[in-house]
């Protein structure tokens, strides 16, 4: 009765979900929790014989989850009840010429049955093989076999020998599926669950591939693709499998032969592009160059078939589509890596200048020159290129060049960018060989220097935005060629000062990997290479300089900004900051290495309207005290965080200049902003700025520290900065300071005369940070801070000890006082990194030649801290932190010179805290506090005493164990600790008295 009303219910909430008469999410809640009833075995059995289709796949999909869900649960008695039930009915939907998917499901049902109760291949396999039966019968069981076995939850031993007994029957299911593939009367699912059958064994490793078998089947696959071409992955798939488990030695033969029918397809793919048939063209494709890839170095040899078969490749990188051709390039790019000598002489030379000439009509871009495919393909293909440039050398140039000029003889645009593009692929290769390659031959430079011409005029003319952007980035690459000719050079700079065409800021292209790139990110780039490397030619005359500075603002004024009227605050564009910075900082370092500069002062016109305008973005912030428009505010930091970038990029330019009175100049010039910006509040009103466009803090401090390094630490601007950077962080918090303050540390921290300013700036940093971690709250909310703060320490440290060590300051107690709560409160590497350097450095100053005074402080200090260092220490590698080994490492170094009794006070105090109580018994604790006693003895020994042993290694693995034990207790405890203690064993019993 209950299994009657069950099915009732079943039937209604299918007849709800389906039909929608019902509340399809009730309906749905109830058949997901259906299978965990004990009725759902009957119930599943009697919607088999239930129609409609989705009644039956239920009942079959649901005998299958309760399978492996409670199949462990029953009776020998019941299981053979189910048996008997599933069996008639898995028979009867075989020879019914209905779904496969209802059989297929109970199919796995069936061979998930069997592996748990027999476990064993024999009667399963007497099934497969019955008389009478469909072949629909016996190939779902086989492919169940490949879908079940390793994903069973059978031991290791049990699926070995399950496997075992599959390969004894593998010959005899092999000729199965050869009879079954054979038969003209086989429909196409027919055909195709053959198929994965035999697809399946291989996977499984069960399935004979000899010779003799592949030579079988190699016709009954072919015959497969004559009758039905849809099939031609799945055939391929096999043969790709069979050749990667082959012994190619052996089996060589048989590649042949599967290079030999695959290569037949090229005259499928010529039938599908006359009919227009891209998928079937798609099919061969792929079905090609996976068979291709794999057997590649067979391919290389250079065999009659073998050549056939590249040239059907070359003829699917010809196709018309490009998401046809795209398939093929994995080939060539598989072919490449094999070392030329071992090619066949018509797989070099000529193949890849066949390859040339098709990719070259290939690039030309569509229609639509933004679709991202087009420049995917493009981007594949420039290994492919530079191949072929190094097998063709000067004939690839010539080849190239020769259309090149037929196109721009006919201005055919699409033609002339392909040539460029093609060049720009090969750019690094020409330039890297320099004069000892190509460049030697004064016909190749004076080759390429016309195609160069051509193009920087053909591009001006043309007025087309894909040849200009093309342009730019190949005179950008061949920018250290064209330098050396006066005519070049100018026609290269004026080309990038005074574009021939308008186009919009915004404009995005392609570089030649794919990736996107602002239009104007690449005027900027390729006027900075090109002026760089013409530096040599440029600096020794200062009207060149002045002449490009003055033409770059006549023909575009954005780019510049050189006139006081443009220092009005204007709103700009990402790419086109990132424009102005390459161009001014380009114009700057020129005039910097100017030999006569005269009066020119050019660093001063350059500069100076751009930090007037940044005065005027803090003048705005600073007065919208309101700071209701956050979006104008952002707009402003954006501004100027655009302005304090361009600042730090001319500095960074100038850093090694002969000129250090233009470095004062400019950070003059830029003073009285950057003493406002110290005032100025930093914050978005925003939870967290993620984008480095807004983050003022940071732009900040990565001037400050340019201005800190380029001063050297002598100039007024030094002392008043640190005090800037330290006021700033006791106001604010901002963690950027400290990182500013390290900076300088780490640069001008060993000059004694900077030692009092760095030990009042430290006071004034260290007194609100130990504020903040005594004060209780969150520290995983503040980890970037207290970071930034241990590295300041462990550098203030290294470089000026006198300051940390001072008794009478106080700061080594206090940051010691601090480590176990930073540690335990902010969980982070970037905190446990810095605060276990410092510890470790402290124990080095313990030993080191500071004075006795110095070295007895610091003693005091570590005995005073030791305990709770321990504790922390040892709490966060009970907690399996991502830091356990640099934790184990800093306790190794803060216990080995510690008396024992000291050690095993740390020790038996941290061990004994509530932490570890329901963590470790008695006897655990006693362990653990034996093997590091032991440890540490061997630590203590003189290296040659220690018999090869690395103490602290071994003191880390165990540390990393010590973790896992505080998690899994019991028996993996004592495991873990009598493997450690295992040289402390003698006689049963452990020699070391021990305080717990």
């Amino acid at each position: 009765m209950a299994e009657a009303n069950a099915l009732k219910n079943v039937l209604q909430a299918l007849e709800a979900l389906y039909m929608g008469s019902g509340n399809r999410d009730a309906a749905n809640r109830f058949l997901m929790d259906f299978p965990r009833h004990k009725e759902a075995w009957v119930v599943s059995v009697k919607l088999l014989e239930t129609p409609p289709l989705q009644c039956m796949f239920y009942g079959a999909n649901t005998l299958y989850d309760k399978t492996k869900a409670d199949w462990h649960t029953l009776g020998q008695k019941e299981r053979e009840r189910i048996f008997s039930l599933v069996m008639p009915n898995y028979g009867k939907l075989c020879a019914s010429k209905g779904s496969a998917l209802v059989p297929g499901r109970l199919a796995r049902t069936i061979a998930y049955a069997y592996f748990h109760t027999h476990k064993d291949p024999k009667r399963f396999m007497q099934l497969v093989f019955e008389k009478k039966k469909t072949p629909v019968y016996a190939l779902n069981l086989l492919e169940a076999v490949s879908l079940e076995v390793d994903t069973a939850n059978l031991s290791h031993r049990t699926i070995t020998l399950i496997k075992k007994e599959f390969k004894r029957h593998s010959v005899h299911v092999l000729q199965l599926i050869r009879s079954y593939l054979m038969s003209p009367n086989l429909d196409k699912s027919t055909q195709l669950l053959a198929l994965r059958c035999f697809m399946g064994w291989i996977i499984l490793g069960v399935m004979p591939l000899r010779l003799q078998e592949k030579q079988g089947m190699l016709p009954v696959l072919v015959n497969c693709l004559r009758r039905s071409p849809d099939h031609l992955q799945n055939v391929c798939d096999i043969w790709r499998e069979s050749m990667q488990r082959a012994n190619r030695k052996s089996d060589y033969r048989a590649a042949e032969m599967v290079i030999a029918h695959i290569a037949q397809l090229g005259g499928q793919l010529d039938g599908a592009i006359r009919s227009n048939d891209d998928d079937m063209a798609r099919q061969i494709s792929i079905a090609l160059c996976e068979v291709g890839e794999t057997c590649c170095d067979i391919i290389a040899k250079g065999s009659r078939p073998s050549l056939s078969f590249v040239h059907a490749v070359g003829k699917c990188t010809a196709h018309p589509n490009l998401d046809v051709s795209v398939l093929s390039l994995d080939f060539w790019l598989a072919l490449q890596d094999i070392p030329t000598r071992e090619r066949h002489e018509n797989l070099r030379a000529q193949t890849y200048f066949n390859l040339l000439k098709v990719l070259l009509v290939k690039l030309q871009y569509p229609e639509s020159p933004d679709a991202a495919d087009f420049h995917m393909y493009r981007s594949k293909t420039v290994d492919i290129l530079v191949s072929a440039f190094y097998l063709l050398g000067k004939a690839f140039l010539d080849y190239v060049a020769g259309v090149f000029q037929k196109a721009v003889a006919s201005r055919n645009v699409r033609t002339i960018e392909a040539c460029a593009f093609c060049l720009g692929a090969i750019s690094r290769e020409i330039i890297a060989g320099g004069r000892k390659g190509l460049l030697m031959n004064q016909q190749v430079v004076g080759l390429i220097r016309n195609i160069l011409g051509a193009l920087m005029q053909a591009s001006t003319e043309a007025k087309n935005r894909m040849l200009y952007f093309t342009t730019l980035a190949t005179v950008s690459k061949f920018a250290p060629l064209l330098a050396d000719d006066p005519k070049l050079r100018k026609a290269a700079i004026v080309l990038t000062a005074k574009p021939p065409l308008v186009v919009p800021e915004n404009a995005v292209f392609f570089d030649d990997e794919g990736n996107t790139k602002g239009f104007l990110c690449q005027l900027g780039e390729t006027f900075a290479k090109m002026s760089n490397a013409s530096l040599k030619y440029l600096a020794a005359d200062q009207q060149s300089v002045a002449n490009i500075a003055k033409f770059v603002q006549g023909s575009n004024p954005r780019l510049l900004l050189m006139d006081r009227k443009d220092a009005s605050l204007n709103i700009v564009t990402s790419d086109l900051a990132a424009c102005q910075r390459e161009f001014v900082k380009t114009i700057v370092k020129l005039y910097a290495n100017l030999k006569d500069p005269g009066q020119l002062r050019l660093h001063v016109i350059l500069m100076e309207p751009h930090a007037k305008i940044l005065q005027n973005a803090i003048t705005v912030t600073a007065e919208d005290s309101t700071q209701q428009n956050v979006q104008k505010k952002a707009k402003l930091f954006q501004r100027m965080v655009q302005l304090l970038t361009l600042l730090d990029e001319v500095l960074r330019v100038l850093q090694y200049s002969p000129r250090p009175d233009i470095v004062h100049d400019v950070i003059q010039m830029y003073w009285g902003a950057l003493a406002a910006l110290y005032k100025l509040s930093w914050n978005l009103d925003q939870k967290k700025i993620v984008d480095e466009e807004f983050d003022l803090s940071l732009a900040v401090h990565q001037v400050t520290s340019t201005v800190l390094i380029c001063t050297n630490g002598r100039s007024k601007f030094f002392a008043q900065l640190i005090m800037l950077a330290g006021g700033r962080f006791k106001k604010s918090l901002d963690f950027q300071c400290l990182r500013t303050l390290k900076i300088a540390v780490e640069t001008f921290g060993k000059d004694p005369s900077n030692h009092s300013g760095f030990q009042q700036i430290f006071a004034s940093v260290a007194q609100p940070t130990f504020e903040l971690v005594m004060s209780g709250r969150n520290l995983a909310d503040y980890y970037e801070l207290l970071a930034a703060f241990m590295s300041l320490a462990e550098k203030m440290l290294l470089c000026c000890p006198v300051v940390t060590l001072d008794r009478r300051s106080g700061f080594l107690e206090r940051i010691l006082k601090m480590m176990p709560t930073i540690v335990t409160g902010a969980k982070d590497r970037a905190v446990a990194t810095p605060s276990v350097k410092f510890l470790k450095n402290i124990m080095k100053a313990s030993t080191s030649s500071l004075s006795p005074q110095v070295k007895s402080y610091i003693v005091e200090s570590l005995v005073r801290a030791g305990g709770e260092i321990s504790l922390a220490f040892l709490m966060r590698i009970a907690s399996r932190s991502d830091s356990t080994k640099s934790f184990a490492s800093g306790l190794y170094n803060l216990w080995l010179p510690q008396s024992p009794q000291t050690v095993q006070k740390w020790i038996t105090t941290a061990l004994g805290h509530r932490y570890f109580n329901d963590k470790l018994t008695s006897e655990n604790k006693r362990d653990v506090w034996m093997t590091v006693q032991h440890q540490l003895q061997k630590g203590r020994l003189p290296r040659s005493q220690r018999g090869g042993v690395n103490p602290e290694g071994l003191f880390k693995a165990f540390m990393e164990d010590f973790g896992e034990m505080s998690e899994c207790g019991g028996e993996h405890v004592n495991r873990l600790l009598a493997y450690h203690l295992r040289p402390e064993k003698k006689g049963g019993s452990f020699q070391h008295s021990t305080p717990f």
